[in-house]
Parts: C-alpha cells; sequence; structure tokens
C-alpha cells in the first residue's frame, strides 16, 4: 500500500469478518487500521 506510506501512513491493515447487521442478516464487515507516523 504505496500510496498510504507516501501519505505518511506506515501502517495500513484491512480485513473482512463474516457477520451480522441489526436486521440480523449476514453482513460482510470491513476493519481498517492505520497508525500515522508523528513528525
Amino acid at each position: 500500500m504505496r500510496l498510504f506510506d507516501e501519505a505518511g501512513w506506515p501502517e495500513v491493515d484491512v480485513a473482512e469478518t463474516e457477520g451480522s447487521g441489526y436486521d440480523g442478516a449476514p453482513t460482510l464487515w470491513l476493519h481498517a487500521t492505520a497508525v500515522k507516523l508523528r513528525k
């Protein structure tokens, strides 16, 4: 993910998980975590 690294976000993790929403229907959840360096 070079674009994020160049923008100062060198640690980016994206994952998907199966679960359900408020209606109980199957839902695919996308989780993103990013760490930005201080300058």
